[in-house]
């Protein structure tokens, strides 16, 4: 009895053995072939730029809506587009702003929009452009079609900061002006940044040799 239930133990340890053995290969196989899983799902380096700037955009995307949120903005006065600028040395306030402005009521919207009526005048305040789309006044509708307000204010501390925002202004709007809105602020930025597809304003190098562009971000990009 003794000799057959030692046989029994070493069947018994044998049997255990060669089950821990083949859980073993089948958890080596599975990782191995997670491995390799893991490593055809690896983007190539084209992919993973383009989620880079994905990632970018949502970001610039949640600032502008940070902002409007925090401004107590709601949809019909999003704030569209935010640039800002420091000021050089040398320079003041007074002076990039005072350039900021001639440029800005200088900008050629109409070149952007040719087939869209419009006007653009100074703010009271002296501090920006208001730009208004026009349409063909009714008995149900004005002839206002809604517009972008070009705001500047002066930061005055330590970062001599001018801040320029553009504003949608939805007054009289019954559809979204937002194509518009985008080909307006995308030449605006693009003119400021000497690409050829953007428009500028008068003075555009004394602007340059007044102020930085620090920071802009807009819904566009």
């Amino acid at each position: 009895m003794k000799s057959l239930s030692a046989r029994s133990l070493i069947l018994l340890m044998y049997t255990l053995s060669l089950c821990f053995t083949d859980a073993f290969l089948a958890s080596s196989r599975s990782q191995l072939s997670l491995t390799k899983q893991q490593q055809h799902d690896v983007p190539d380096i084209t992919t993973r730029i383009d989620l880079l700037k994905r990632l970018q955009s949502r970001y610039q995307h949640s600032m502008i809506s940070s902002a409007s949120a925090s401004s107590g903005e709601t949809g019909h006065e999003e704030i569209l587009m935010k640039i800002v600028f420091s000021v050089k040395n040398g320079k003041s306030h007074e002076d990039a702003i005072n350039v900021l402005q001639s440029y800005i009521a200088s900008f050629p919207f109409s070149a952007v929009l040719p087939v869209q009526p419009l006007t653009y005048i100074p703010r009271d305040d002296g501090n920006g452009v208001n730009v208004s789309f026009l349409r063909k006044k009714t008995t149900e509708k004005g002839s206002i079609d809604g517009g972008i307000n070009f705001i500047l204010s002066s930061v005055q501390d330590d970062t001599e900061e001018v801040v320029l925002v553009a504003m949608r202004n939805a007054e009289g709007q019954t559809v979204s002006k937002v194509f518009t809105e985008g080909l307006v602020i995308k030449s605006f930025t693009a003119g400021l940044y000497g690409d050829e597809e953007g428009k500028t304003g008068l003075r555009k190098d004394e602007l340059m040799d007044t102020i930085s562009i620090e920071k802009c971000i807009h819904k566009w990009m």
